[in-house]
């Protein structure tokens, strides 16, 4: 049930999810190195 048009912003959806991850992991070894 995948709309061509809802594509690109699922790509977008993806990719910005991918930067919210990869900063919360970079967030925790921050935290990790502070303790």
């Amino acid at each position: 049930m995948m709309l061509p048009i809802s594509s690109p912003i699922w790509r977008f959806n993806a990719r910005l999810t991918g930067l919210i991850s990869v900063s919360e992991l970079k967030n925790q070894l921050i935290r990790g190195i502070t303790k």
